[in-house]
């Protein structure tokens, strides 16, 4: 198996240090090859709330060495192959996650070049647009992982909090084909007609002060026994005491950046209801690597013909800027319009043109 260049030199990579100093944008070695492992040229990368966790230090980084590349998942151009890899990724075009896959030396993606374990990756075909699949890892697996739950629970019904958000949009979708029943929260007016135009039957805006009253009886009406939680803090405890008897609200994400509260003891020890963490790593598939090879290939296939999972891009951004980038407040106020992605290597393709000119 011949491996056509040794690429050497530095790169930009946003990085977060070992001691918790704040991230930066900085030249870094470009990560050597390792076996069973590809370089990838960085074509977009999209920024989730889960990044925004390691990028301002909420989450520990673990044996990380010295410095951590930010950025879970991604898209680019193949560019090198390491022993062992399928000789078909050279030179492929595809979506790329850091840790799907582990591996002590994985390196990206908010970088212009990431080192990727290749089951980490899959093969996008030639007509899918790099950005459209900058993000087909974390909100999909998330979103088909509890729609398959709800299937395997025998669900009809169910709450989402931050509906209108990417993942919002796309667990909807989901729920839609298979005939569960979705309360959507939402916290501004105009995501209300936004998601009724996607097809939702029940919007419902957090901020109404009739929002509990209207929430208990719709959960009744529909049997909705589950709650999906992005959000945290009081939203999520105001939604539990709402809920039937016997619910369980599921809490995969803290976009209110605050704890839970507002859970009533009551509604826990006499009324069976409970709270409980969820992670994407929880999905059925997720620890059997034949069943999330069909899942990942049923994501990139839908790519093509089907809209649910393509990202949605507003805004491109260099590596450059991630401090306005990954600022928590103003990427949540343009959640709903789709993704802020940085494009590693577009800055530097458009000036290698602009000095061709004559």
């Amino acid at each position: 198996q011949q491996i056509l260049t040794k690429m050497k030199g530095t790169m930009k990579a946003i990085i977060r240090y070992a001691e918790n100093k704040p991230s930066e944008c900085k030249e870094v070695p470009i990560p050597e090859l390792k076996p069973e492992h590809c370089l990838v040229k960085v074509q977009a990368s999209v920024i989730n709330p889960s990044d925004d966790y390691y990028y301002h230090g909420d989450i520990d980084l673990g044996e990380q060495g010295e410095y951590f590349c930010c950025g879970f998942e991604g898209a680019g151009e193949v560019v090198e192959i390491g022993e062992g890899v399928p000789p078909e990724f050279q030179g492929a075009k595809a979506a790329i996650h850091k840790f799907l896959h582990p591996s002590p030396h994985a390196f990206g993606c908010w970088c212009e070049y990431a080192l990727i374990h290749y089951k980490s990756m899959v093969l996008l075909d030639k007509d899918i647009k790099i950005e459209e699949a900058a993000g087909i890892y974390v909100n999909p697996l998330t979103a088909l992982g509890m729609t398959m739950k709800m299937e395997a629970d025998g669900i009809k019904a169910c709450v989402h909090t931050a509906a209108a958000s990417a993942l919002g949009k796309q667990f909807l979708q989901l729920c839609l084909k298979k005939n569960i029943e979705m309360i959507c929260v939402v916290r501004r007016d105009e995501q209300i007609k936004i998601l009724k135009d996607l097809g939702a039957k029940h919007v419902l805006n957090q901020n109404d002060d009739d929002f509990s009253d209207k929430l208990g009886k719709l959960c009744e009406q529909l049997n909705a026994t589950y709650c999906w939680d992005a959000v945290s803090g009081e939203l999520c405890g105001t939604i539990l005491n709402s809920m039937p008897a016997g619910s369980t609200v599921y809490n995969y994400g803290m976009l209110s950046e605050d704890n839970v509260c507002n859970v009533s003891p009551f509604a826990l020890q006499w009324k069976n209801k409970k709270l409980i963490g969820y992670l994407m790593n929880q999905a059925p598939f997720f620890h059997d690597p034949e069943k999330m090879k069909e899942t990942l290939k049923y994501v990139a296939d839908g790519l093509k013909n089907d809209p649910t999972f393509k990202v949605i891009v507003h805004k491109k951004v260099a590596l450059t800027d991630h401090l306005e980038a990954v600022h928590k407040q103003e990427y949540q106020k343009t959640a709903t319009q789709g993704k802020t992605i940085f494009t590693p290597n577009q800055v530097i393709y458009l000036f290698v043109r602009m000095i061709d000119l004559p």
